[in-house]
């Protein structure tokens, strides 16, 4: 005769397992699904990374330039 209700150790070992398979579930719901649809860098970074780059080079730390032309969007402090 075997009893229709689990011991207590076997029931906990079971939410255990369910509750480690919710966790991977979430995981791969949430960080890996969409790995296609973000964008790996943001055109900015490079923009931003650019500006410093040119003043260095042109010596013109006043004004800075972006494919020599001047960029005046940010002031040079926040850039460089």
């Amino acid at each position: 005769m075997t009893p229709s209700i689990l011991p207590r150790q076997a029931r906990e070992e079971r939410g255990n397992r369910y509750l480690s398979a919710g966790v991977v579930l979430f995981f791969l719901l949430l960080y890996l699904l969409p790995l296609g649809q973000r964008p790996i860098s943001i055109p900015d970074e490079t923009r931003y990374g650019e500006i410093p780059r040119e003043m260095v080079a042109s010596g013109e730390w006043v004004a800075p330039h972006l494919n020599s032309l001047r960029y005046f969007e940010n002031p040079p402090w926040v850039t460089g």
